[in-house]
């Protein structure tokens, strides 16, 4: 499911075709605001309804949301935001997408028909910091991880090929609460194992020999909603939408 916040006085994209094709569908749905929102800046007024819908939906029983943004660093309020730990997980020009003239209903047909691949990736992806911290040998722990969310964008890859859905390759970035993990754990991702861990160009397809594709791990400081769930999971899903040099 994917909430595009809107506002009665101020309405972003309200008749967009693909936006009400979406809501009909059941995939989209929009939560209004229409008071408490009083800036000139129109950047400013969507962080903040951005900000107050991820509020609005993680305070639903048994769902938990991400804020998601075309860039790759959070952008919001500096008030909704506070200084944390993190783990980037970049998977670097090796996130098979729908290419941009890719229809609608092609896409929600493959999501349908390729669930267990799509929710097998998600897992991965949501499981990544309490898979390793259980394990008693954490940089080990830590490749297998690397090797098991390789495998899903491999699998991903295949199967989008076979429904003959047109792809091209995307980054995406997910950020990850460090700031209550273990000194060792901290110890791992700050030496040996940070760094890149290439993927085999020929399997993922369609990205430039000289380009780079894989995994590529660090750890910094970074921003994170002040309202988010306990659980240390990514807290933030920042993608690269430049098209790749094939």
């Amino acid at each position: 499911m994917i909430d595009f916040p809107d506002n009665r006085l101020i309405s972003f994209e309200s008749g967009n075709e693909e936006y009400l094709y979406l809501m009909n569908a059941g995939v989209m749905k929009r939560t209004q605001f229409t008071a408490g929102i009083s800036t000139g800046n129109i950047g400013e007024v969507y962080q903040k309804m951005q900000y107050q819908a991820f509020e609005i939906n993680n305070n639903i029983p048994n769902e938990t949301w991400f804020i998601a943004q075309p860039q790759t660093e959070l952008v919001l309020n500096k008030k909704d935001l506070i200084r944390t730990r993190a783990l980037n997980v970049e998977l670097h020009n090796s996130l098979p997408v729908p290419g941009e003239k890719t229809r609608l209903e092609d896409i929600l047909e493959f999501k349908n028909k390729r669930s267990s691949e799509l929710n097998a990736f998600s897992l991965q992806m949501d499981d990544f910091y309490q898979d390793i911290i259980k394990s008693q040998d954490e940089e080990h722990a830590l490749q297998s991880k690397i090797n098991r969310i390789q495998q899903s964008l491999t699998d991903l890859t295949r199967v989008m090929d076979e429904s003959y859905l047109n792809r091209v390759q995307r980054s995406l970035n997910a950020k990850i609460d460090l700031s209550k993990a273990s000194g060792a754990f901290g110890s791992v991702i700050a030496g040996s194992v940070s760094g890149l861990y290439p993927m085999t160009v020929g399997v993922i397809g369609g990205i430039s020999a000289a380009a780079f594709a894989g995994v590529r791990l660090s750890a910094d400081f970074s921003f994170k909603p002040k309202e988010i769930t306990s659980e240390l999971k990514p807290y933030a899903y920042l993608y690269e939408v430049n098209k790749l040099n094939n």
